[in-house]
């Protein structure tokens, strides 16, 4: 994993850059567990519940990694947010089906089935961002 950090020319391969990507996830999983645990207590249908927090924790995802990590200044170039919809659909998916399977399939409770669909889509999300979403933003930020 360090060499794959190391790889960046703009700066975001050092420890700092972790840090960032370690601090917004911590957040994001916050975020993403607080929203699904308020609608789960509210009733709300279990697809919708994941899709709502994956949602919102999707929106600080990309904006803080945009501003903070990889420091992208102006708005959003079509690119990216293209790319970024399309890993977020794949994480999604992983997600989505995970959790499904965990609780009608493994009758795991809900917020137990998606702490577990959160380590499983983390490679798939960290991957597509680092690679296809963010790439050019450290190519501009060189």
């Amino acid at each position: 994993m360090v060499s794959l950090l190391k790889r960046s020319t703009s700066g975001t391969g050092n420890p700092e850059y972790f840090v960032r990507y370690v601090t917004i996830g911590a957040i994001v999983v916050a975020v993403d567990l607080a929203v699904f645990q308020a609608l789960i207590f509210a009733h709300v249908y279990l697809p919708v519940t994941t899709a709502t927090a994956f949602v919102a924790a999707s929106i600080v995802h990309f904006t803080m990694n945009k501003l903070w990590t990889f420091r992208v200044k102006g708005a959003p170039r079509p690119y990216q947010i293209g790319a970024y919809v399309t890993v977020l659909l794949a994480s999604f998916l992983v997600t989505q089906l995970v959790v499904e399977v965990a609780v009608l399939g493994f009758h795991l409770v809900p917020i137990g089935a998606k702490v577990l669909a959160l380590f499983v889509q983390l490679p798939v999300s960290f991957f597509g961002h680092r690679y296809f979403t963010f790439r050019h933003g450290r190519e501009l930020a060189a």
